[in-house]
């Protein structure tokens, strides 16, 4: 595995389309996270986190690097059309429980929303990805006005920290909505 970022599109040969259906989300995090797409020359790798839980086509817990980064959790649920909740955690023991959960349950009840589409639809959204087993950033073109106007920009991963001692450099994006509406 390697720190050095890879970069991911929509555009790709093989890339999973993003649209406004329950599991798209799911869908392309485990592409980009831990399967890959395409084949032969345009072939993607994938980033290098694993998935640690999986329930059906929606729930999904992600770690990133315990080598390289803090190996800490991500749980997407992506049963809803237009967007996702993510939950962080320090620790998990199933898919659906955990500790050092953040946000924390009084912050943020269902997570935070991560948004796909601005319509229940499985018309396609372009997206652009660039991340490495450490941490990740998607670009997300939830309203189809072109990539680089994407209002969804989210993130989930470790970051440089200032101070060695200190063991809470993972964070996951956070718009401040609870929905795309919002």
């Amino acid at each position: 595995m390697s720190l050095t970022p890879t970069i991911y599109s929509s555009s790709d040969a093989g890339a999973p389309a993003l649209s406004g259906q329950a599991g798209a989300l799911a869908a392309l995090l485990d592409a980009i996270l831990v399967d890959g797409y395409g084949a032969g020359q345009s072939a993607k790798a994938p980033l290098g986190w694993t998935r640690e839980y999986q329930q059906g086509g929606t729930l999904r817990v992600y770690r990133n690097s315990p080598d390289t980064g803090t190996g800490h959790y991500v749980r997407i649920d992506d049963s809803r059309p237009i967007y996702a909740t993510v939950i962080g955690y320090e620790l998990m023991t199933n898919i659906g429980s955990g500790s050092g959960q953040f946000p924390l349950a009084s912050q943020r009840a269902d997570g935070i929303a991560w948004g796909k589409s601005n319509a229940a639809s499985g018309d396609s959204r372009a997206w652009w990805a660039i991340g490495n087993e450490f941490c990740f950033y998607l670009f997300i073109d939830t309203h189809n006005a072109g990539i680089e106007q994407a209002p969804a920009v989210n993130f989930a991963g470790n970051f440089v920290r200032s101070n060695v001692a200190d063991g809470w450099n993972f964070a996951i994006s956070d718009s401040g909505a609870t929905s795309i509406a919002a």
